[in-house]
């Protein structure tokens, strides 16, 4: 089987977290027609896969900043629904995560940005050397698709590299106790309304 057989790519910003995603992936669920497809770094195709038999397997790519560092550690699938942010939703980890930082050189500047925001969140948290690291170099990061852009110093993608990493392992830390989300007074939900 081809991989245009059974990909399909949909935009992964948040307007698309929502019903019409859903329709694309999974047009009738009641036709007994549904075919789940997986887009491992959109919301939506991860949570027709939780809702489809309440089981479908898929594998995470995260590409972005956040996907890599927060994304990549939740087993929580949710889709915007009417006015409401992430609220139809599950609990379904994927089979594997594969983590590739290569992907940061395609993003843009505001991706980076963003995901550069959750570091300091993590890092204000739980690991003061990741925020050293990120006030050290942290318009270079940027500049640099996190150090992945040609050109960029080997120094800053070692420091982008050592800060990804930390990033993730402080993520686990916190969040592998309560992946479920039952415990509500969560050190990293800080700045959640």
């Amino acid at each position: 089987m081809l991989a245009a057989d059974w990909l399909l790519m949909l935009p992964g910003n948040t307007p698309t977290i929502a019903n019409d995603s859903i329709k694309a992936l999974w047009p009738d669920p009641l036709s007994g027609q549904a075919q789940p497809h997986t887009n491992v770094t959109d919301k939506c195709p991860r949570f027709a896969c939780a809702a489809y038999r309440r089981n479908t397997n898929f594998i995470r790519i995260p590409t972005t900043v956040i996907g890599l560092i927060d994304a990549s550690v939740s087993i929580k699938v949710a889709v915007n629904y009417g006015n409401y942010k992430n609220r139809l939703g599950a609990y379904h980890a994927p089979m594997r995560t594969f983590l590739d930082f290569g992907f940061l050189r395609t993003l843009p500047e505001g991706q980076i940005r963003n995901g550069f925001a959750e570091l300091i969140k993590i890092s204000t948290c739980a690991h003061l050397d990741t925020f050293n690291l990120l006030d050290k170099y942290g318009e270079q990061l940027i500049s640099t698709g996190f150090g992945r852009a040609d050109g960029a110093p080997k120094e800053v993608t070692e420091a982008a590299d050592t800060i990804n990493r930390a990033g993730i392992h402080e993520m686990l830390k916190l969040e592998t106790p309560n992946l479920h989300e039952i415990g509500l007074d969560r050190v990293i939900a800080y700045g959640h309304t």
